[in-house]
């Protein structure tokens, strides 16, 4: 019985997640304007957007911004210790 419900909770949090991801990318690309390519690998990761294009990011990597969605604090800060090693600029 306790499996079922940590599976319905899991579930949960990610159906949020994803539809955080949804509302950014509706906001930045579509409301804003912002160029953006979503879930594209880059250099071993995989960041929920990168602006401006990954094919922009291949040529120059420092102009670029990679961008993740992260519903809570901790969320955040286990994605800063895994990748830390992945970005080129820190904001």
């Amino acid at each position: 019985m306790e499996g079922f419900f940590l599976s319905v909770s899991q579930s949960r949090r990610s159906r949020a997640g994803k539809a955080f991801e949804i509302i950014l990318e509706e906001l930045l690309g579509r409301h804003l304007g912002f160029p953006l390519d979503g879930q594209v690998k880059v250099d071993g990761a995989k960041p929920d957007f990168v602006m401006p294009s990954s094919e922009y990011f291949d040529q120059n990597p420092i102009d670029c911004m990679l961008l993740t969605a992260k519903k809570t604090l901790r969320e955040c800060w286990r994605q800063v210790v895994t990748e830390a090693n992945v970005t080129y600029s820190y904001f």
